[in-house]
């Protein structure tokens, strides 16, 4: 219920004087990789798009990616929000969400993202590829690839249509496998299996 679609029609991810955000959140930490999101977010067609790259956290990259961020042609396009403690808010601020991790886990920022309703491009480590289901609910990328980062950025820049899809698919995957009733009747189920098995 505190992440769900802001209610702003985004289908037409092209905007006349409003930039597409391109978002993600969590700890500026090395694993996370978000060196290579800035990289990515360099390369796209800056001149046929109007683009804004929004970190949300901190941490120990901080410096290097601002160093990064100074090195950009269009510094101001990229924006390192530090800490945030409004992050619903600023999901429903996003086009694309993107994750860049090296390694992950269960990523509640990628199930906040869709819970949020956006498309999201990840890395296919951990469990990110339960949660992104490809070509679905949003776009999984190898380890460490700019490019691939750029071409999968750039798709959802062409084709906002499919963007918004995604985006509904995922809101829509979250509350049928991830919502909190959904896992407390999991729990339940497995409660009842172990304990018809102990009794057996």
């Amino acid at each position: 219920e505190k992440f769900r679609p802001s209610g702003f029609d985004r289908s037409d991810v092209v905007r006349e004087g409003d930039p597409v955000v391109i978002g993600t959140v969590g700890r500026l930490d090395p694993i996370k990789r978000y060196d290579l999101l800035i990289q990515a977010f360099s390369k796209l067609d800056h001149d046929r798009f109007d683009l804004k790259l929004v970190l949300v956290g901190d941490g120990p990259e901080r410096p290097r990616l601002e160093t990064l961020r100074s090195e950009f042609s269009r510094p101001e396009r990229i924006v390192l929000s530090g800490h945030r403690n409004d992050v619903s808010e600023i999901y429903g601020q996003m086009d694309i969400f993107v994750l860049t991790s090296r390694n992950e886990g269960m990523s509640n920022t990628i199930l906040e993202a869709m819970s949020s309703g956006l498309p999201v491009v990840a890395t296919a480590v951990g469990g990110n590829p339960e949660l992104v289901m490809n070509n679905e609910t949003g776009l999984l990328a190898p380890v460490d690839s700019v490019e691939y980062l750029r071409s999968a950025i750039t798709h959802y820049l062409e084709h906002p249509a499919i963007g918004k899809a995604h985006g509904i698919n995922a809101r829509k995957r979250v509350l049928e496998a991830f919502s909190l009733e959904k896992m407390v009747m999991s729990y339940e189920e497995l409660y009842r299996n172990l304990h018809r098995a102990d009794k057996e």
